[in-house]
């Protein structure tokens, strides 16, 4: 993510890896703690998730949650097997 995530679509000028990386970690540890379940049935609870562990980031929510579902989509897309594709 460090060396791309100035190329992804959702990127904002003027925001460093340290911006987004809690996003990116939130979702990879969302996907491990909510298996097979859809982005969309679990992003509602996210945004409480992401203010208490998103620390110095200055990302609101609603510019982090594109990076929090890219890093979830990653994660999912990379393990084996049907049960984590949605």
């Amino acid at each position: 993510w460090r060396a791309n995530f100035e190329r992804e679509p959702y990127y904002l000028a003027g925001y460093g890896f340290a911006d987004y990386a809690p996003a990116y970690r939130l979702g990879y540890d969302v996907l491990q703690r909510h298996p097979g379940r859809r982005f969309e049935d679990i992003e509602a609870s996210l945004e409480g998730d992401y203010l208490a562990t998103r620390g110095d980031s200055r990302l609101a929510w609603k510019d982090a949650r594109f990076a929090t579902h890219a890093a979830w989509r990653r994660l999912r897309d990379a393990l084996p097997g049907d049960a984590t594709r949605q």
